[in-house]
């Protein structure tokens, strides 16, 4: 009597559809490989979302350039109890490479440098630009130049230089309404960010409803 044989036999239209899951996974493998590499693992910026560090000469923030800036990003606002400022402009004179790699650490930064100063302050900015960048601002071309997440994740970082103080002043009163924009939406969407993450806080809620019968 002739057995069955126990073999398990594919025709070919079989064999060929694994080959193909197979090739469909390999592609989603590298895909997802593909994707990781665009994930930004940087450290989120840090400080507050009302605080710039503004990155300036002493000199320049004792003067016009520093009167402009006020104006620009730290002038009050009517709230209650008390009118408070726009923006709280921090101004920081970083002396050491160290002191300059905390600053980059923070979410708002603004590098205010005039070319013609040999200050510490104009030196850094300049490293910042291309030598052609720089030429045309030597020639008359003040620059106002936004980035973001330059140094680290959820961070706006602008540069404003000039040749001269004057025309730093100008380049600020002229870039006022854009400085204002960019500040303002990026602490607004940082909020909104941090809000989601956070999600409902029981704890705090209960604790404002014990102390003040409010959540």
């Amino acid at each position: 009597m002739r057995q069955r044989s126990t073999r398990v036999t594919f025709t070919r239209r079989e064999i060929v559809m694994p080959r193909r899951l197979a090739v469909f996974l390999g592609i989603t493998y590298l895909s997802f490989l593909l994707g990781c590499g665009n994930v930004d693992y940087r450290p989120l910026a840090i400080g507050d979302n009302g605080e710039i560090q503004v990155v300036i000469d002493s000199t320049l923030w004792a003067g016009p350039v520093g009167e402009a800036l006020r104006m620009a990003l730290g002038y009050y606002v009517q709230t209650l109890p008390n009118p408070e400022p726009f923006f709280q402009l921090r101004p920081i004179e970083p002396r050491t490479q160290d002191d300059l790699d905390r600053v980059k650490k923070f979410k708002n930064v603004l590098f205010v440098a005039a070319l013609r100063d040999s200050s510490q302050i104009s030196r850094l900015v300049q490293q910042a630009f291309s030598p052609e960048a720089l030429q045309a601002v030597r020639e008359g071309s003040a620059a106002v130049v936004p980035r973001g997440d330059l140094w680290r994740r959820r961070q706006l970082v602008y540069f404003i230089v000039a040749e001269t103080d004057s025309q730093l002043v100008e380049a600020i009163r002229r870039a006022t309404p854009k400085l204002r924009e960019d500040f303002d939406e990026i602490a607004r969407e940082r909020l909104a960010i941090e809000m989601f993450e956070k999600g409902r806080q029981f704890d705090i809620e209960d604790t404002l409803m014990a102390h003040h019968g409010f959540a």
